[in-house]
């Protein structure tokens, strides 16, 4: 019950006006791009609260076992599709794991992270499970072996053509987004 069992389920995401301004600094100082989807990302957030579920229908006779669907119930012990607190849990799950990267950010956008090494300059955008990544080719390449080594197993997008359903065109040139 909102209010009662749970409070926190809002998850932020990437402001638009945020992410075009990153599409113009990739154009305007030559950087990669790409985007990274995390599969199975609601699977990854940890509960903060005690979340039971009605056992589904068919789970006794999966299971061999005698017992009413009625008589018992399931404790989640970790977050799933389907429940209101799955966006936010992950959000806080991928906060950690990127800090735990390296990133820093968060201000003004609580989605833009940001990090700087040797290998170059990166920028991530999270909008729930799609990472917006632009910056240095080598610290935006070694990203996809970073998730994996952090328990996220992602998918890679290259090309870059298409953004929260926003289709993206690069000029022959290179220097203009449509």
């Amino acid at each position: 019950i909102a209010g009662v069992d749970y409070t926190a389920n809002y998850a932020p995401v990437i402001n638009d006006v945020t992410w075009r301004i990153m599409m113009v600094a990739m154009i305007a100082l030559k950087l990669a791009g790409k985007i990274i989807d995390v599969e199975t990302a609601f699977l990854h957030g940890d509960l903060e609260e005690e979340i039971y579920m009605d056992c589904p229908e068919g789970l006794a006779e999966a299971t061999g076992q005698t017992i009413s669907n009625q008589e018992y119930c399931l404790e989640l012990k970790q977050s799933c599709y389907g429940l209101v607190q799955s966006a936010r849990q992950f959000w806080k799950k991928a906060i950690e794991v990127l800090t735990k990267m390296g990133f820093q950010g968060g201000y003004p956008d609580p989605c833009l992270m940001k990090r700087k090494d040797k290998r170059g300059i990166v920028f991530i955008a999270l909008y729930v499970d799609d990472c917006l990544c632009i910056g240095d080719r080598k610290a935006i390449d070694s990203l996809e072996q970073e998730f994996n080594d952090n328990g996220f197993k992602v998918k890679v997008d290259e090309h870059l053509t298409d953004y929260l359903s926003c289709e993206i065109q690069k000029s022959e040139d290179g220097k203009s987004l449509t």
